[in-house]
């Protein structure tokens, strides 16, 4: 079942992902290896969100932060707003690859996550996007629960029910993962 989103979903989304996109020439390291966390090594800003004349003034500063490598399934945690949330890929790619990708279709899908193989629970509904092959986190709980499953170090399986299911083995927590999240109220600068 597709699902159509308020033309102010799309444009936030389009804004969130305009400024990833923008800041991928930055977020290239020479020293980068994979299997750790990548900061986007600036902060994205943008001012207003156009669309409506009560909020055109505002300013957001937004951090993003994901999982190197291209041969796992990678994890991406966003903070724009003070609003946390979380895209997990469901394919091994690189963030980089699937943030080139630009498609407005998306699907709704019911995830499921356990830990080490524990009880599953249940994280709601996730937008899938067939053409870059991701869900993203349609609320800041399930962007909670993801950030917490890393901190905890456990391999985290994914259930998409008749999408199939996955692990995603994230990696260790390193300096640019801990000093994430401030403005959302996470990481150790909170």
């Amino acid at each position: 079942m597709t699902k159509l989103l308020s033309n102010k979903m799309l444009l936030t989304f389009a804004l969130l992902a305009t400024l990833s996109i923008a800041s991928l020439p930055n977020i290239a390291h020479a020293d980068t290896t994979d299997g750790e966390w990548v900061p986007a090594n600036r902060s994205l800003t943008h001012v207003g969100e156009k669309f409506t004349k009560v909020r055109e003034d505002l300013i957001g500063t937004n951090e993003l932060i994901f999982t190197s490598g291209k041969d796992t399934h990678g994890l991406l945690f966003v903070c724009a707003n003070r609003k946390l949330r979380a895209a997990i890929t469901t394919r091994p790619q690189s963030w980089e690859s699937v943030l080139k990708k630009s498609s407005r279709r998306g699907k709704s899908r019911t995830v499921k996550m356990s830990l080490g193989g524990g009880d599953a629970i249940n994280l709601g509904d996730f937008t899938y996007k067939p053409v870059s092959q991701y869900l993203s986190g349609q609320n800041g709980v399930q962007a909670a629960k993801l950030y917490n499953a890393v901190v905890k170090g456990k391999t985290i399986n994914i259930d998409i029910g008749s999408k199939g299911n996955f692990d995603i083995t994230p990696p260790t927590p390193n300096s640019a993962f801990a000093d994430f999240g401030e403005r959302c109220g996470i990481g150790r600068h909170k």
